[in-house]
């Protein structure tokens, strides 16, 4: 049975069955194993199984992928276990829990402690003490015989001579008591294996609670603005200074420029009166050929020229008035160069 909210699809867990994994030797905890339906949603990314010690407080979640089976292990045994799954698909967002199921870690029997079986105690054989056999002289008969040294007593009695003791037999070394086999040791009662636990009753299925309105998903934090960076200055490589062809022919050197001034050489120092003659001379020099003439300009107006050095020239019947005299230097490739202007004033008489 399927609930949809949300646009994701709530898988409702049903436990096909249980099984109690013993652990091994040396181990403590205990497994339940849980299956539940396959959600159908095609953009499904994998299952949470989530559970806790109480209804509804699920302290514990485990990832466990697009499966639809897993165990969960270190179990406490006697304590009573609540489960329920939820899925969640490639954006992350999780479905509501599915019904809850519940499981109780059976106790193990115990295992009964052998009595230990009592070791007889030896009571050792006493060693028998050894008798002595004497041996006694034969009753030989005793001759009377007068001493030839003495004389006979009175009454007429001879001497008893006595016979000779009889020389012992050895005592005969006694036989060493046989040290009694021990009684051998009884094998202790094999320790009877631990009565399998039956297996549990599963509970059915409670009625399924209609799933609450889900909360929507906060916003997204916005990740934080990565800041580039900075690009490494490159570094300079010098650019290596050419060998010179001794066999290219030589860059002329450039001329200098073509230059031109107007000087007013007469009358020198003199205040100019209406009408006035006024001598001008050029000083030019520069550019890549000969300089040919000189030629002057009263504004645009020309006055006059000259072709040999200085360039003099004189301006005759000048008027009352202030003019601005230039001077144009030509050479023989037609280049040409204005000088500065000189300002002249003609007074009236």
């Amino acid at each position: 049975m399927l609930i949809a909210l949300l646009g994701r699809t709530a898988v409702l867990a049903v436990i096909t069955g249980f099984s109690v994994v013993w652990p091994a030797a040396g181990q403590t905890g205990r497994s339940v194993t849980l299956r539940w339906d396959a959600s159908a949603g095609p953009d499904l990314a994998g299952y949470r199984v989530h559970y806790g010690m109480s209804s509804g407080n699920y302290t514990q979640k485990n990832d466990v992928g697009n499966v639809t089976g897993t165990t969960v292990s270190n179990l406490t045994a006697g304590q009573t276990y609540y489960f329920v799954v939820t899925d969640y698909d490639t954006a992350g967002l999780e479905s509501v829990p599915s019904n809850e199921v519940t499981y109780t870690v059976p106790e193990p029997s115990p295992t009964p402690t052998p009595v230990p079986t009592p070791v007889p105690t030896l009571t050792p054989t006493p060693t028998p003490t050894p008798t002595s056999t004497r041996v006694q002289g034969s009753g030989s008969a005793l001759t009377a015989a007068p001493d030839s040294g003495s004389s006979p007593s009175s009454g007429g009695t001879p001497a008893l001579t006595p016979a000779p003791t009889a020389t012992p037999a050895p005592t005969a070394t006694p036989a060493p008591t046989a040290t009694p086999a021990p009684t051998a040791t009884p094998e202790p009662s094999a320790t009877p294996e631990p009565s399998a636990s039956p297996e549990p009753t599963i509970t059915p299925e409670p009625t399924v609670t209609p799933a609450p309105t889900a909360t929507p998903a906060p916003t997204a934090t916005p990740a934080p603005t990565v800041t580039p960076e900075p690009t490494p200055e490159p570094t300079l490589t010098p650019f290596p200074t050419p060998t010179p062809d001794p066999n290219a022919t030589p860059t002329p050197t450039p001329a200098p420029p073509l230059l031109v001034s107007v000087m007013v050489s007469s009358p020198n120092g003199a205040d100019f009166v209406d009408p006035a003659a006024i001598t001008l001379t050029a000083s030019a020099s520069g550019g890549n050929g000969t300089i040919t003439q000189v030629q002057y300009f009263n504004g645009s107006r020309k006055i006059g020229q000259a072709y040999q050095p200085p360039y003099q020239f004189t301006w005759q019947q000048v008027h009352a008035g202030i003019y601005n005299l230039t001077a144009v230097a030509i050479d023989n490739h037609h280049a040409a160069v204005t000088s500065g202007p000189v300002t002249v004033s003609v007074d009236r008489r």
